[in-house]
């Protein structure tokens, strides 16, 4: 009798181990499932859902925190969120050991955890600079690390004050929890822009404020920084815009511009960001000016170069030698040279007497000024092609804003064109563009800023890291004939740094385009 209570005891204690380790093991596999879905879900979210968008690599670590100790609520959002995206991974992953084979990596397992956390964490930055799909920075390597952290004390903890069974039950809700989270992430998650623009002018900093051209050299002196980072030298090309043929230009950066620094006062010293280029370039040619940072990826600065001619928008077509009076590659020059070295050959000739030469050198002079008179004809009338190509996209009006400013944005296939002039906007249109009924027309105008803590009281209340100023055309429009085209104007702000605005057009309930543009300093 005694035995077969024994047996019987041994018997539902093995049928207790088996129904353990048959839980363990169904436990085991959902939360392994459940990591699984929550890895391809984060990947999901910060790179493949992401939008396309140019960034300067972030390696000033602690940056944000300091942005966020400072007052700058965004940065402590994200930072947050940063922070509670990886606790489900340190949750899961210490779950998926400790059920997986208890006594594997029990002494090491939290440092292997962490090790995991900072590899994955390392994957999506990497895809993000990769892809360009997001800014890569060290400060996510750390958030998401302690996140990490976060989530292996949350198991312990919860281990620790349950019971196995309540345990049990907790752990299980938590984890379906993050399956609902994940699922409602995939279903209500990140939205792609209805638009897309080129960031580039919000990320970084360039112009262009001297050029010279002569021959083939090409000599550039400006600044260039990107925001919220150290001052870093970066690498400067010409791309040729008939051909996309790049050339890189010599460049000598850290030349002092406090005068830069004073207008753009923030939390990062901008003195010497001056710098100069050099090189070889036809000046016949227009060509497009790419800029590429350290451990970035190629951009363009949105400043195009034609001979010594610095501009915003793109010419496009053919233009002859002659560029601001100069001849491009010494055309004009050499044109008269030749030309009056066959009339001093004729002199010498005529010196010694030749037979007839006198008559063959005159000859060969009025030959060749004959074709430099209809290479003249020809240049001149493919400027005026070129002319009239360029005038055929930009608007026809001779008030100053138009023929003194700088055309900062030019899309004729919208009906608009975003002038600058002497410290306003001035937005034009022609009589394609369609205008919204009862003066309801609404122009995007959002301005960015290194001076957040200026912003107005508005901004800061909302959160906002830019000015909103977006309004309807008609209610800035100048009044005035202006053959056709109508015109808005607003002022750029003077009390807080503009390192570049948004503008579009908002018809029919969504935005039909958007563009990020620099404006032209003039300090």
């Amino acid at each position: 009798m005694v035995e077969e209570y024994v047996n019987a005891g041994k018997m539902g204690e093995l049928r207790l181990k088996q129904e353990r380790k048959s839980r363990t093991s169904r436990t085991w596999i959902m939360t392994a499932l459940i990591l699984i879905i929550y890895v391809g879900t984060v990947l999901w979210y910060t790179v493949l859902k992401r939008p396309t968008k140019f960034q300067i690599p972030q390696y000033d670590l602690f940056w944000s925190y300091r942005k966020w100790l400072f007052g700058d609520l965004r940065y402590g959002t994200e930072i947050i969120g940063n922070v509670y995206m990886f606790m489900p991974f340190g949750f899961l992953l210490y779950d998926t050991f400790c059920n997986w084979k208890p006594d594997c990596f029990k002494k090491r397992r939290f440092f292997r955890i962490i090790v995991l956390a900072l590899a994955f964490s390392l994957t999506i930055e990497s895809l993000q600079f990769a892809l360009v799909k997001g800014l890569a920075e060290l400060d996510d390597l750390f958030s998401n690390t302690l996140g990490a952290v976060l989530g292996i004390m949350t198991y312990k903890a919860f281990r620790k004050l349950a019971g196995e069974r309540r345990f049990y039950i907790a752990r299980m809700t938590v984890e379906a929890a993050f399956a609902i989270i994940c699922l409602a992430v995939f279903m209500f998650g990140r939205e792609a822009a209805p638009i897309e623009a080129d960031n580039a002018p919000t990320t970084f900093c360039f112009q262009i404020d001297e050029a010279s051209a002569r021959n083939s050299n090409l000599n550039l002196k400006g600044f260039a920084f990107g925001y919220d980072r150290r001052p870093v030298s970066p690498r400067l090309f010409l791309r040729r815009m008939e051909t996309g043929e790049e050339t890189e230009l010599e460049v000598a950066y850290g030349a002092a511009r406090p005068d830069v620094n004073g207008y753009f006062r923030c939390d990062y010293d901008y003195t010497n960001v001056g710098f100069t280029a050099s090189g070889v370039a036809d000046s016949d040619a227009e060509y497009e000016i790419m800029i590429r940072w350290p451990m970035s990826r190629k951009a363009s600065t949105g400043v195009y170069i034609l001979g010594s001619d610095v501009h915003r928008v793109p010419y496009g077509g053919e233009r002859n030698q002659f560029v601001d009076g100069e001849a491009s590659d010494g055309g004009s020059i050499a044109g008269s040279e030749v030309c009056r070295s066959p009339q001093e050959s004729m002199r010498n000739e005529t010196t010694e007497a030749s037979d007839g030469g006198s008559i063959a050198g005159s000859d060969a002079c009025r030959s060749h000024q004959e074709s430099m008179r209809n290479e003249t004809k020809e240049a001149s009338r493919k400027e005026g092609e070129r002319s009239d190509a360029v005038e055929a996209a930009r608007p026809d009006i001779s008030d100053a804003f138009a023929t003194e400013g700088t055309l900062l944005l030019s899309r004729p296939d919208y009906h608009m064109w975003v002038y600058q002039y002497d410290g306003a906007l001035y937005w034009i249109t022609d009589e394609g563009f369609h205008f919204e009924d009862g003066g309801m027309t609404y122009i995007q105008y959002r301005l960015w800023t290194t001076q957040r803590r200026k912003l107005p009281a508005d901004c800061l209340k909302n959160n906002r890291s830019y000015d909103d100023m977006s309004g309807h055309f008609e209610a800035y429009e100048l009044s005035g004939d202006y053959g056709g085209y109508r015109v808005m104007r607003r002022y750029l702000p003077t009390g807080y740094s503009v390192t570049s605005f948004l503008t579009g057009c908002f018809k029919d309930g969504e935005w039909i385009w958007a563009n990020y543009i620099r404006p032209v300093y003039n300090f």
